[in-house]
């Protein structure tokens, strides 16, 4: 009642670059194993503090055609200060195979004082005019309450239709605790 799939990862990596191709393999009709979908992450370090990914999906039509499905674009950034920032975009391919800006993920984590951390990371989502629009956002805050004690609030937020105001849909709170060294 299932279709076994055979996962092969391959690793290189050079010069502060890392590339990992992850080929997901299923036996075809004649019980040969044939590719269904490649993953190739391609990862380089352009700096002391900076690093950029690229990571594309491929499928395997009918034709047996390798086919490119989205692209993702990342780059994260730690700056002298301890402030860290993540920006993502991806692309996804029409039916003739051009790549159409999609979605973007873009993420601020910075260190307020000793012992408190705050996150904000917000979604984008293509809008009607087909450019990227903020539509989720998320605030975290981690306080070290004690050495062996965290502290970790979140809102959630979504992005008003009808006025464009943030709306926290969703608040949590809690706690971790060390249990020892």
């Amino acid at each position: 009642g299932f279709l076994p799939v055979r996962r092969v990862e391959r690793r290189t990596e050079s010069g502060g670059r890392k590339v990992i191709i992850e080929i997901a393999v299923t036996p075809s009709v004649e019980g040969r194993w044939e590719p269904v979908e490649e993953v190739v992450t391609d990862t380089a370090r352009t700096g002391p503090s900076r690093t950029q990914t690229q990571r594309d999906v491929f499928y395997f039509p009918a034709q047996r055609q390798r086919r490119l499905a989205e692209t993702t674009q990342s780059e994260q950034e730690t700056r002298p200060n301890g402030t860290a920032t993540k920006v993502e975009r991806t692309w996804v391919a029409d039916l003739d195979g051009h790549l159409i800006l999609s979605t973007g993920y873009s993420e601020q984590r910075r260190l307020v004082s000793p012992g408190l951390q705050q996150t904000e990371a917000t979604a984008l989502m293509q809008g009607p005019e087909r450019s990227l629009r903020e539509v989720e956002r998320t605030e975290i805050t981690e306080h070290q309450v004690s050495p062996a004690v965290v502290r970790h609030d979140s809102t959630h937020l979504v992005r008003d239709v009808l006025n464009g105001r943030w709306v926290p849909i969703e608040t949590r709170s809690g706690q971790s605790t060390g249990l020892g060294p």
